[in-house]
Parts: structure tokens; C-alpha cells; sequence
């Protein structure tokens, strides 16, 4: 299988995919104190966006209609990060951390 952009099983996209699947199971498995709730549950549900976006890219030859979706999305992927570092910025702040 190979993906749009690359071949072959260790491809760009799939290493991607496979990357913030990790990550997602191991926040999923951090706790978090209460102060950083909100912080740790957007996290998660940006890696889980991250990884369903990578694995769709990366199939997009059997499926190119979810494929083009991910790719558009790609953008607001990048915001949403952006947001999460601000978010973590202000809590480093908060404590003492800057």
C-alpha cells in the first residue's frame, strides 16, 4: 500500500498516523491534574483528529474523497496546535514557568 505522497508501509503519513495514535493512548493513560483538564482532553482530541487525518492521507488511494477532506483539514490541524501551546504557555506562566 502506499500512500499519496509516499510508498510503502513506513511512509510519512503512516509513521504520522501511528505517532499520534501513541501519543493519544499515552495521555489517555497520564493523569491529569484538575487545573490541567481542559489542557489534557484537547490534547488527546487533537492527537486522535492528528492520527485519523495521517491514516486518511495515507489511504487516500482506496478512499480519495476522505483522502482530499484530510488534506483540507490539514490547516486546522496546525491551528488547533497552536492553540494547545498557547493554552500550555499560559499555564506555564500561571505556576511560574516562563
Amino acid at each position: 500500500d502506499s500512500d499519496c505522497f509516499a510508498g510503502g508501509s513506513d511512509s510519512f503519513n503512516r509513521q504520522s498516523a501511528a505517532l499520534y495514535q501513541n501519543l493519544a493512548d499515552d495521555y489517555m493513560n497520564l493523569v491529569a491534574p484538575s487545573d490541567l483538564i481542559d489542557f489534557h482532553k484537547q490534547t488527546i482530541s487533537h492527537f486522535e483528529k492528528s492520527h485519523l487525518v495521517y491514516q486518511a492521507v495515507a489511504d487516500c488511494f482506496k478512499d480519495p474523497v476522505k483522502g482530499y477532506l484530510a488534506i483540507q483539514s490539514l490547516s486546522s490541524l496546525v491551528d488547533k496546535a497552536k492553540e494547545i501551546q498557547s493554552l500550555l504557555e499560559k499555564k506555564y506562566k500561571e505556576i511560574g514557568l516562563n
